[in-house]
């Protein structure tokens, strides 16, 4: 658990990791925010903010469980916003749910893994006081906006798999690809599932009567809101090329078994004449006229003219570019 509060009292300054003590002191002054950023919250984080900040047994059981859809939820005296963050490797997109509740002078965060890389923790600790003297709305857009930035490098990196996905369809259209194709179509589903509802909540936070985000923070949430409506209009583009990768696949397939039909029909039909001739002379070998008067040649003509017959009908094939 991280803990950051500031007060105009101590010079606009960010006290950090207060003991639970110092932290309630601190909470009678009008002026203090108070930022809990819980980490893998255990059952002591969770009955302290039951007891310090008045956070209900209902959301904390949420804040435990996890697995939450994203959503808005109002309570008297605090709200309870539930974001996805977002991550890609080895082809294949993870989001993890992050939990924010705010307060009227706290913001408490809960999530699993970090919140930012060191280098966004570093950035935020340097303008932390600038932000908190803005009000916890303030720093609540800040984290948000912090989590979609990092949803576009996730997006690029899976628009190039797409990419290659689609090249190895026209190379080598194997059953690994379509596994591949499958697992990206979930990777879309997911993301949908995940960002629409975010898309409502930011909808909410962003209209003046809801009253948690001051009128002149309004205009940042917009700007994350009009990010998030982007990366929206994009999954939905994933999803028109993933049906369209499933259809070239598909496609390429299908192609690639009437190739190799029609290669065993030219050579199913080179040798039609000589079955047929070798059929016909062959069941009536015993009663040709010229088989007890063989001159020595009409075995040799014979294989001569179904060796010409052949290549005559490869020439064809050639021709015709069938072959």
């Amino acid at each position: 658990m991280r803990t950051r509060v500031y007060t105009s009292a101590d010079g606009g300054t960010v006290r950090a990791d207060l003991s639970r003590e110092q932290m309630e002191a601190m909470m009678t002054h009008p002026d203090t925010r108070i930022w809990v950023d819980l980490d893998t919250p255990t059952e002591d984080d969770l009955k302290m903010l039951e007891a310090d900040f008045g956070i209900l047994q209902l959301t904390t059981e949420d804040l435990a469980r996890q697995g939450q859809r994203a959503k808005l939820e109002e309570f008297d005296s605090y709200d309870y916003l539930v974001a996805f963050d977002m991550q890609f490797a080895d082809n294949e997109i993870t989001t993890h749910e992050v939990d924010f509740l705010i307060g009227r002078t706290f913001l408490i965060s809960s999530h699993r893994g970090s919140l930012a890389s060191d280098d966004e923790r570093a950035r935020l600790e340097q303008r932390l006081p600038r932000v908190m003297a803005r009000g916890v709305d303030y720093l609540l857009y800040v984290l948000l906006d912090t989590l979609v930035d990092r949803y576009f490098p996730a997006l690029d990196a899976f628009d190039e798999a797409i990419d290659g996905l689609e090249d190895a369809i026209i190379a080598d259209p194997t059953p690994a690809v379509l596994n591949t194709i499958f697992a990206m179509k979930r990777n879309v589903v997911q993301l949908r599932k995940v960002i629409n509802p975010q898309l409502e909540s930011f909808s909410r936070l962003t209209s003046e009567s809801y009253g948690v985000v001051q009128a002149d923070n309004l205009i940042y949430y917009r700007d994350v809101h009009d990010h998030l409506i982007r990366i929206f209009e994009v999954v939905d583009s994933y999803r028109d090329q993933m049906s369209s990768a499933l259809d070239a696949y598909l496609s390429m397939t299908s192609n690639r078994m009437n190739e190799v039909m029609k290669r065993l029909t030219v050579v199913a039909a080179i040798f039609l004449p000589i079955t047929f001739l070798t059929g016909v002379f062959g069941m009536n070998f015993g009663s040709q006229p010229w088989v007890q008067k063989d001159p020595g040649w009409l075995f040799w003509a014979s294989v001569a003219v179904m060796i010409v017959i052949t290549a005559v009908q490869i020439m064809f094939y050639r021709r015709k570019r069938w072959i």
